[in-house]
């Protein structure tokens, strides 16, 4: 678009000076680079607005949690930006994230990734928005903007205009896991056992009493991983699946021709993975690996025949909740699929 807008400029000014003359034509050319110019700085910067319900950060919580989250995302707002922020459209800018508060957004994240620069007005309102804000007891954030990092610049004129570094993430989804966290204990959540996540835990929050737990322990592994040892490795043909029984783990894969891990997720306590490996013995998509010590209930296959040979009906029921978390992730990404789409 701006190449073809380029073009018509020259030719206009081209046709001005052939009609009329020489200086006429650079008026024109001078007159019609400020309309121009003018019209592309007051043009809105906000790109679109999502809400935490259908976009949410790579860390995998408990299912009880993560149903929190889907019901109730709508209270995080992220407000992706482009372009400049400049003084003809800061103003459009600050309106649009009152708006979404007076909706009931208490959380709201604006996305710096395509912001090529903010002039001295910009950031005068982006500070007044933030304590605007605050005061109402809405929590505004930014993200792509580190002091000493991405955008550092920005940073410094941000912490110059009143907004606090605590409020600056490296990237989109490490804010959301701060707002969903937020949100969480916003709601009073229940984060789950503070010892962590016992196998009886697991088993009632699938529908099991106390005599089918205790008939489930005897098919359970346990398995502890300190800090960086890889629990199942990229390619791996393994056909166990994992609860997370405390401590956390990420999911990580080798980007192409690079010896650098790409994290794509990170599980919680109450979370469980490996589970299409389980059902269908496809090779491991992707590696996980220990933040921290980690402990794990492993069900293998092998065992998980046996207890349908023996106790059909607690397999059916650890088949219905990986039936309901598959089923979850899918209803996520179709969400976020029509809402690209739109």
């Amino acid at each position: 678009m701006d190449k073809y807008l380029a073009v018509g400029e020259m030719v206009f000014v081209v046709m001005v000076g052939v009609f009329v003359n020489l200086v006429a034509a650079v008026g024109a050319g001078v007159a019609l680079s400020v309309i121009v110019f003018v019209a592309k700085m007051s043009r809105s910067p906000i790109r679109r607005v999502r809400t935490g319900a259908t976009v949410r950060s790579t860390r995998r919580r408990a299912e009880h949690l993560a149903e929190l989250l889907s019901s109730e995302g709508h209270r995080i707002a992220i407000i992706e930006l482009e372009g400049t922020i400049f003084f003809g459209s800061c103003d459009s800018l600050a309106t649009r994230a009152e708006d979404l508060a007076d909706d009931g957004a208490e959380f709201i994240l604006l996305d710096l990734k395509r912001v090529g620069s903010v002039d001295a007005t910009g950031y005068k309102v982006l500070g007044q928005t933030f304590q605007r804000l605050r005061t109402r007891g809405t929590t505004l954030a930014f993200s792509y903007v580190t002091s000493g990092g991405i955008n550092a610049e920005i940073a410094e004129d941000l912490v110059l205009n009143g907004v606090p570094e605590a409020r600056m993430f490296e990237s989109t989804d490490v804010a959301l896991e701060y707002f969903e966290e937020g949100l969480l204990l916003k709601l009073g959540a229940d984060a789950g056992p503070p010892g962590g996540w016992t196998l009886s835990d697991f088993g009632k929050s699938w529908g099991m009493d106390d005599d089918e737990c205790a008939i489930l322990d005897g098919y359970i592994g346990r398995r502890r991983f300190v800090e960086g040892e890889f629990v199942v490795k990229d390619g791996g043909t393994g056909r166990s699946m994992f609860l997370v029984a405390s401590g956390n783990a990420d999911v990580s894969i080798l980007t192409p021709g690079e010896s650098r891990r790409l994290r794509l997720a990170t599980f919680s306590e109450g979370t469980l993975f490996g589970e299409m490996a389980l059902l269908d013995g496809s090779p491991r998509a992707a590696a996980v690996q220990a933040t921290g010590p980690l402990e794990l209930l492993e069900l293998s296959y092998e065992a998980l025949s046996e207890l349908g040979s023996e106790h059909p009906e607690i397999a059916v029921k650890i088949q219905g909740a990986i039936g309901r978390i598959l089923g979850a992730r899918l209803r996520g990404a179709n969400a976020l699929i029509l809402e690209l789409g739109s």
